[in-house]
């Protein structure tokens, strides 16, 4: 199973799939309320095991919010997650929390590549994917791939 977790400032979300991307069950909760990084990596273990039945999550992927190190999974700076600290190694919180691995990507960077893949996006080389919700993000697909640039922040 795989789970997908989208961290944002008002909810997370955890959806579990299998490995051929039909989803399971999806889960939310309101962000402010988990009390913090430790909390919301405690509910979305939870959350994805209950939605698993039973069966071994593979591997983990998270949207964040705001600038992101995808090689380390780390948290540069959220712009929307009051208290939480800039350079929070979050690929590893979850790692350790669920015991499998981690894949950690800015979440406009992640919607655009969705698009590219399953959506309105489908067939171009050149994609600019924007949204508005708690903030406003970008990301870039330029000749049929995710551009993240030298410090993984273009777009955002």
């Amino acid at each position: 199973m795989i789970a997908g977790i989208d961290l944002g400032g008002t909810q997370v979300r955890v959806a579990v799939a299998t490995p051929d991307g039909a989803i399971v069950g999806i889960a939310k909760a309101a962000t402010p309320e988990l009390g913090g990084p430790a909390g919301m990596v405690a509910w979305s273990r939870e959350n994805a095991e209950r939605l698993a039945e039973g069966a071994r999550i593979e591997v983990v992927g998270i949207g964040v919010p705001g600038p992101s190190d995808p090689l380390t999974g780390v948290l540069v700076n959220p712009p929307n997650l009051a208290g939480w600290p800039a350079g929070l190694p979050l690929g590893e919180m979850l790692r350790k929390e669920f015991g499998a691995p981690v894949h950690l990507e800015n979440d406009a960077n992640l919607a655009a590549v969705g698009e590219h893949n399953r959506g309105a996006g489908r067939g171009v080389r050149n994609l600019v994917y924007v949204t508005w919700s708690t903030g406003i993000g970008s990301g870039l697909i330029l000749d049929g791939q995710l551009y993240s640039g030298t410090h993984g922040s273009a777009g955002g």
